[in-house]
Parts: C-alpha cells; sequence; structure tokens
C-alpha cells in the first residue's frame, strides 16, 4: 500500500497570519514529498479558518513548481460551478503541470458553505452526477451538447484538451450507494474517509462498493482511504493530540450543520447534542493516534481493506513544529513497515459518453420490506421520514426499520456517523448485510430509544430473519440463473 499526505491549510484562528498558514502548508508538502508520498492532496472549502482552501487547483499548479509529487484535488466541490468551466480549468491544471495531477470531485458537506452560496443541500447530489456526467462528456468529445434538469446547453468543445489522455484520474468522494454506483459504472475512483466513525463502518462501506461492482460486472474502481494520523512519544502527547482532533471535530460537526456561530471565520466550539459525544478513549480508538507500533497495527486494518492507496491527514491544529514531528516520526518508525515500490493504480474513466448512451443494467432492484411506503419514498428528506415513522407507529406497535437491497435505496442524505437528523433519532445504515450470506443491505432505523450500533445491526438481522431476506433475494432470477 503507498501513502499519500492531505494538506488542510489550517488556521488556528482569525488572528494567526495567513502568509503563515500557507508558509506551514508548504512546509509540510516539502516534507511529505521528500518522505516518497505519491500524491499530495489539496481540499476545497469556504468562508471558514478550519480549511483555508478555497481554489485547490491553484495549490496543485502552484506546488507542481515546487515539488515532485503526483498533486490532486480531495474534492472540487462540484455543485458550486457549471460543469463546462470545471472541465476547462482542470484540463488547464493539468497542461501546467505535465500530467501530474489527479482530480478528485465531491458534492460537498458544510451547510454553512451551501447556505451561503445559494445551494440546496437536497439538489447537490442531482447536481453533481450531471456536472460529472458533462465533465467527461466534454473531455473526450467535442461539440458536446447536453440537456439536463440542472444543465443544458448546445454543442460545445472545451479548451484547452487534457494532458494525460484521455483525461486525469478521476476520483469521487463517496459514501452512499447512488454515488459509489455512479463511480462504478463510469470507472472512476472512490475516495472514502471514516472520519470519528470506527474502522468497522469503513470496512461495511468497501463491501457495499464491492457488491455493487460485482452487480454491474465491472472491476472495482481503485479506492483512496482518508483517515488522521498523529504520531507520538508518551501518552501525554497521544491525549494532547486527541483533544486537537476532537476540536477540530467539533467545529467541522458545526459547519456540516450550520449550527454554531462562526465570526470572522472562526467557528464556535459548542457542546455537540446528546449522543454525538464521545470519551477520549473512544476517540483515540477511531482514530490513528499513539507510539508508531500502535499506528502500524492500526493502518494494517486499513491495508486489510484493499485500499490503492492510504492518505494521512495529520495537520488537526496543533502547532505546527508538533505536525513536522509527527511527520518525521511516522516517516522513520511507520513506513518502513509499508515499504513499496510499486505506484498505486489509477482509475482510467470512461470519458465521451453521450448522456444517452446505455448504462450497465446490474440485477433487477430488490424491494423487500418497504410494505406501506408510499410513492415517492425514495426522493423524501430526513422530516418525511420522521413523519412516517411516527404515522406507522400510531396504533402503539412501534416500527423500528425499513430494509433495502442495495440496489434500490432511498436519496436522503445522512452524515458521515450515518444519522439523518440532528438529534441521532434516524440513521441510515449501510455496513450490515443479511445474516445467512453477508450480502449488503442499506436500512433506515428509527431510534426509540438508545439503541447503540450493536442494538441496531441486531435488529435488523432480526427483521432479516423474520421476512425470510436471505432466501427471498436468494432466489432472485439472476441468482437461480448462477446456480
Amino acid at each position: 500500500m503507498r501513502f499519500d499526505y492531505f494538506v488542510t491549510y489550517r488556521r488556528t484562528d482569525s488572528s494567526e497570519p495567513v502568509e503563515q498558514v500557507y508558509a506551514d502548508g508548504l512546509e509540510q508538502v516539502k516534507l511529505a514529498d521528500q518522505m516518497g508520498m505519491e500524491t499530495i492532496w489539496f481540499p476545497e472549502h469556504h468562508f471558514t479558518n478550519n480549511l483555508c482552501s478555497p481554489a485547490p487547483l491553484l495549490s496543485v499548479v502552484d506546488m507542481a513548481h515546487r515539488v515532485r509529487a503526483r498533486l490532486g484535488t480531495a474534492v472540487v466541490i462540484t455543485p458550486y460551478y457549471h460543469p463546462l468551466i470545471v472541465a476547462e480549468q482542470v484540463a488547464l491544471a493539468d497542461q501546467l503541470t505535465q500530467g501530474r495531477l489527479d482530480i478528485g470531485f465531491g458534492r460537498g458537506g458544510f451547510k454553512y458553505e451551501y447556505a451561503r452560496l445559494a445551494t440546496e443541500e437536497a439538489e447537490a447530489a442531482g447536481r453533481q452526477q450531471e456536472a460529472l456526467e458533462i465533465i467527461l462528456g466534454v473531455w473526450g468529445q467535442p461539440n458536446y451538447s447536453y440537456r439536463g434538469k440542472y444543465f443544458q446547453f448546445d454543442s460545445v468543445t472545451a479548451v484547452p484538451t487534457c494532458y494525460q489522455k484521455p483525461c486525469p484520474p478521476t476520483w469521487l468522494a463517496a459514501r452512499t450507494p447512488d454515488s459509489m454506483r455512479f463511480a462504478a459504472e463510469h470507472g472512476i475512483g472512490v475516495m472514502m474517509t471514516a472520519q470519528r466513525e470506527p474502522v468497522t463502518r469503513l470496512q461495511g462501506q468497501v463491501r457495499l462498493f464491492s457488491a455493487i461492482c460485482e452487480d454491474l460486472g465491472v472491476a472495482r474502481p481503485p479506492l483512496r482511504l482518508q483517515r488522521e494520523v498523529l504520531v507520538t512519544t508518551s501518552k501525554a502527547e497521544t491525549l494532547r493530540a486527541a483533544d486537537f482532533i476532537w476540536k477540530n471535530h467539533v467545529a467541522q460537526w458545526h459547519l456540516h450543520q450550520d449550527s454554531a456561530p462562526t465570526v470572522n471565520a472562526d467557528t464556535e466550539l459548542r457542546p455537540l447534542p446528546p449522543g454525538y459525544q464521545m470519551s477520549t478513549d473512544e476517540l483515540i480508538s477511531r482514530s490513528i493516534i499513539g507510539d508508531a507500533e500502535t499506528c502500524v497495527e492500526q493502518i494494517r486494518q486499513y491495508e486489510a481493506l484493499g485500499g490503492d492507496a492510504f492518505v494521512v491527514y495529520m495537520d488537526v491544529g496543533q502547532p505546527q513544529a508538533e505536525v513536522m514531528r509527527s511527520l518525521e516520526l511516522f516517516a522513520e518508525r511507520v513506513l518502513p513497515h509499508f515499504a513499496d515500490d510499486r505506484p498505486s493504480r489509477r482509475p482510467r474513466p470512461l470519458v465521451g459518453r453521450s448522456q444517452d448512451a446505455p448504462r450497465r443494467p446490474g440485477n433487477p432492484p430488490l424491494l423487500i420490506d418497504t410494505d406501506g411506503l408510499p410513492d415517492g419514498w425514495v426522493t423524501w428528506e430526513g422530516s418525511e421520514w420522521i413523519e412516517h415513522f411516527d404515522r406507522a407507529s400510531a396504533n402503539g406497535r412501534r416500527r423500528q426499520s425499513y430494509i433495502f437491497d442495495f440496489t434500490t435505496t432511498p436519496k436522503v442524505r445522512a452524515h458521515a456517523d450515518g444519522s439523518i437528523d440532528n438529534d441521532g433519532r434516524l440513521r441510515l445504515v449501510s455496513d450490515t448485510g443479511c445474516p445467512d450470506c453477508g450480502r449488503p443491505v442499506v436500512a433506515l432505523f428509527r431510534r426509540w430509544h438508545d439503541e447503540d450500533r450493536a442494538r441496531i445491526r441486531q435488529d435488523l438481522a432480526e427483521r432479516m430473519r423474520e421476512i425470510r431476506w436471505h432466501e427471498r433475494h436468494h432466489r432472485r432470477p439472476d441468482a437461480e440463473s448462477r446456480s
């Protein structure tokens, strides 16, 4: 497994000189390059000191003159732009870097940004899918035209063309079945991060992605995994590192929800709602923090998932000297355990397809356990699901879940931990599967009490056995034809 580095350009507060933020980032990039990190990634975020990186393609072009590593965006937030502009700007960056660019796309997630850029979260997924279709189309086809819900234009040719042929390696930040399916259909690589979730959730996501690819009959595109890594030399350092990670997590949680004041680009660290707090020990177990041996052992779990590279996220707001020391320890005591001179796989997207080109059909969708759902449930928002669960439970018998085969799932947007509403009453569960064969499922679970993850998975397994889930999906026509 190869390693990459993620540059945060984090500003601790509005009093820190901006030029120092970028000087610190450059120092990190140069050391990461000397360490042999394969790709260095730059994010996109706006109006926040948490990540001072509003234009990652500018950072890519700038760093191409300073380091030898490949350079990438993680990610360009596609719903914010017209895709024809993005397609041309990416192609220009690819030309200026002479083919050292990897381009990552995502739909964003900060409601704080959405609100200020007049972007509707409910539309972000649809806008992103159309944008990616357009970008891939115009990269490979001159005189390209498009008619969609969000974008319409007549014949156009993008200028310049990409340096890499047919285009730069293209990645998608994906955690929903729809995003994973789109990536698999178009040959786009996938980037995943567990954020504050245990590695078991990431394992479930990877299984889901693999199942989607198998269902479509395609090879799984390349996969990159990301997590914070802080190498320490004492228990006190580990606790201090965990405190920085927690503060960073709280700030980003509020930016995701637009739920705390942000003044002078600093977000107030208000306490999180009940159910979102976690102990220091739990936080440490859900990150990669500790001495070199601990970090090696934990990274092995990610290596076992079959990722093509692991993206190291190290600057979470601690002083620059501590970031650099952690990077040095990583180079000296962690990297040697994963020596690998082979380049990681890069995705080869399908470009130049017209919007009406046929898609791989996959297997027939399974709509099991949806009794009582009216038309339109696929596009319901979280509030509509809550209202439905309340109505379905009005007779005193509480409805707790709806289970879906991964081929057809609700479009509702969930946080990284699977919660749909800020109270954690409703969760989208995508890291479980059939209790008999493990085929991934996606479920909506209504927490009436304080059910934890283990209890939720147990209840879902009991529900699947009750409705004979395995027998019903095992008897599907495609399964019989293979038996």
